[in-house]
């Protein structure tokens, strides 16, 4: 079998790593990451303590604290935060996030820089979840947006959709941006619901009126503003406790 060296590593082989990282939770990463420092401290011959300054990912950079005095060429003294970036042909411009690991930049990088070569990279929407369900609401009692039938909402399913938009979404998520609203903030609500108390069917309700808000995002802010990834996807819900049978006795 023939075995790649560190030099000859190809492209696609990176890219599933990558995938695999990815597809890690953040506490399995790290711990990845460790096990990766372990052998390569076991297997890498002794350097010395003093070493060159390495050169940072393409795309990729450190940044420090106001207060570092790495900023003066000193040793770092924070916790520095990494930016990644990639150019967007369609807005011109640069894309850039920040994260508090540099695997989480470069593997940022590595998502977009695949969304780019199929020319689907854009800039993230700057609405926010408040502004989505208030434009819904007002669009769907006026007719413009229909169920997945293609009929007009009942007056009672519309309703209930904005009494779960208003009270149980808009004030846990309504400042934050749609395309930052991620699967994990969603999963945290469900569970903080059920320890409220609410039954799983209401949970279910809440969770189809946060549906509607990703699945109509581009009629409600463009098509020019697609969402890539919809964070209503993959939640596990309580399941829903049926009708309790009626038990006939004998005569």
């Amino acid at each position: 079998m023939q075995h790649l060296s560190s030099n000859q590593t190809s492209p696609s082989t990176t890219a599933g790593l990558w995938r695999i990282v990815g597809c890690l939770t953040p506490e399995q990463t790290k711990r990845f990451e460790r096990e990766i420092q372990l052998v390569a401290s076991a297997t890498l011959p002794a350097q010395s303590s003093v070493q060159p300054r390495t050169r940072a990912a393409e795309g990729v950079r450190v940044r420090h604290s106001l207060w570092c005095p790495a900023r003066r060429d000193a040793a770092c003294g924070c916790s520095p935060r990494w930016e990644a970036w990639v150019y967007s042909r369609k807005d011109r411009g640069k894309i850039r996030k920040t994260f508090p690991e540099h695997w989480e930049a470069k593997a940022w990088r590595h998502r977009q820089l695949e969304l780019a070569s199929v020319e689907r990279l854009h800039a993230p929407s700057h609405h926010t979840l408040g502004e989505t369900a208030s434009l819904w609401v007002k669009m769907a009692q006026e007719g413009q947006l229909r169920n997945r039938s293609g009929r007009r909402y009942k007056p009672s399913a519309l309703r209930t959709i904005e009494i779960d938009l208003r009270l149980r979404l808009v004030p846990s998520l309504g400042t934050k941006v749609m395309v930052g609203v991620t699967r994990a903030d969603l999963q945290h609500l469900v569970g903080r619901w059920l320890s409220e108390g609410l039954s799983p069917s209401k949970i279910r309700s809440i969770v189809n009126a946060a549906r509607v808000l990703w699945r109509d995002l581009d009629l409600l802010t463009g098509p020019d503003d697609p969402l890539l990834v919809d964070p209503t996807r993959g939640l596990r819900l309580p399941a829903s406790i049926g009708r309790h049978q009626r038990i006939r006795y004998p005569r």
